[in-house]
């Protein structure tokens, strides 16, 4: 089977995030089992993006308008053109095409002069509040992808793929809301967790200390830590590991509320690096206010980490209050200053929470179970039975939780 994966941005890229490294592990993963796999990754043409060495399918690189690699981009959606001519040049009689985004809206087009099976992963955390929809038609024009919004380019894709794999039952209830997206078009399939978070060793964990890991930015919930970090003892410290928008509000606030003793902020490191940041951390806080997975709670979580996160989006689905880690209401400073108190100073608790996490995630998120569920779906479409309809979940994921608001705290 031939498998081409597209993506805008790639892992390697100035602007990445938790879609980018899923697509590359699909890619791996895929391929270690036997495999042909292609990825049609985004940049603009005069910026510097070098794939690593050895890899085991193929990169192709489509053109990005833009100057340089960065969230936010006005022409972002155009890259739908040029990934439809890098997709032309790599189809075959037993190709998938498994787009992760609105860089597939044009592929529709392509559809009508080479059939081949299209399927989807959406990978954004939240949604207009608006009804999204693609009009009739051949696909997206020029103009339509200029004038319209990354959210309503994705409506193309939505349309026209014959399935649709969200990364969690939040997500999935997202679309079928939002796009107005049959619930039986969709089959849930989780990210993954890389082997480096489960292959770390367990390690003498810090005392009264809190990290963080993931993009620096205002809805992954990093100004709320600061806040709450301004209400802790004052031995208590906290490490940021990642990069962002809000990283310069983040060292304002912090310079503002004496904590530069108390606070570090370090670059992006090596999935190795991170591992053995988490397997010593006393407490990983990830106070998102938004995510369709969770990929820094679950990677956290395989490491045993005792991690306090948020009722939002999909980390209920990850996380059981009190059992597998801590959860609390997004942008509440003071439930987050309750709650991070309460697992440092029961640090016994706090690690058999830890160590039940990683049995759970262990057991459901490791990227070979993951990639062996879309399997039958690519080999089931390659015959041509392309249904659009069918079971609407399944296994993937646990049933979450109810959602119990403030009731989280007792």
């Amino acid at each position: 089977m031939h498998v081409v994966l597209t993506c805008n941005f790639s892992p390697w890229s100035p602007y990445s995030g938790g879609g980018q490294r899923s697509t590359h592990s699909i890619a791996v993963h895929l391929a270690r089992r036997g495999h042909r796999v292609d990825v049609v990754y985004t940049r603009p043409p005069w910026e510097i993006v070098n794939a690593p060495r050895g890899l085991p399918y193929r990169v192709t690189w489509a053109a990005l308008p833009a100057r340089h690699s960065a969230a936010g981009l006005w022409l972002r959606n155009v890259s739908a053109l040029s990934v439809r001519r890098a997709v032309s040049r790599l189809l075959g009689p037993d190709t998938v095409v498994h787009a992760n985004g609105e860089e597939g809206a044009a592929l529709c087009r392509l559809r009508q002069r080479h059939p081949f099976p299209l399927v989807l992963t959406p990978r954004y955390p939240r949604y207009p509040e608006r009804q999204l929809s693609a009009p009739a038609g051949r696909g997206p024009t020029l103009a339509h992808l200029v004038l319209q919004d990354k959210y309503a380019a994705l409506a193309w894709v939505l349309r026209d793929a014959d399935r649709v794999f969200p990364t969690s039952r939040s997500s999935a209830e997202e679309i079928a809301r939002r796009f107005a997206l049959s619930p039986e078009r969709m089959t849930v399939v989780p990210n993954g967790v890389a082997p480096a978070f489960f292959a770390a060793a367990p390690a003498r964990r810090e005392e009264r200390a809190i990290l963080f890991l993931g993009r620096l930015e205002h809805s992954k919930g990093v100004l709320t830590l600061i806040d709450a970090l301004c209400q802790l003892p004052s031995d208590v410290t906290c490490t940021f590991v990642g990069r962002g928008a809000a990283e310069t509000e983040l060292r304002r606030r912090s310079q503002a509320s004496n904590l530069a003793a108390r606070v570090e902020l370090v670059p992006w490191s090596t999935q190795e690096e991170l591992a053995e940041r988490l397997a010593r951390a006393a407490v990983v806080c990830l106070p998102s206010l938004e995510e369709s997975f969770g990929n820094a709670v679950a990677e956290a979580m395989a490491c045993g980490a005792p991690v306090v996160s948020t009722l939002s989006g999909s980390v209920p689905e990850l996380i059981r209050h009190r059992e597998t880690g801590y959860l609390v209401p997004p942008s509440d400073a003071w439930a987050l200053t309750r709650e991070l108190d309460w697992v440092l100073g029961h640090p016994e608790e706090a690690r058999r929470a830890g160590e039940a996490a990683r049995r759970e995630v262990t057991k459901r998120y490791r990227w070979e179970g993951v990639v062996s569920q879309y399997e039958p779906w690519y080999e089931r479409l390659l015959r041509g039975d392309t249904p659009r309809s069918g079971p609407p979940a399944n296994d993937a994921v646990a049933e979450a939780p109810p959602l119990v608001g403030q009731g989280v705290m007792s």
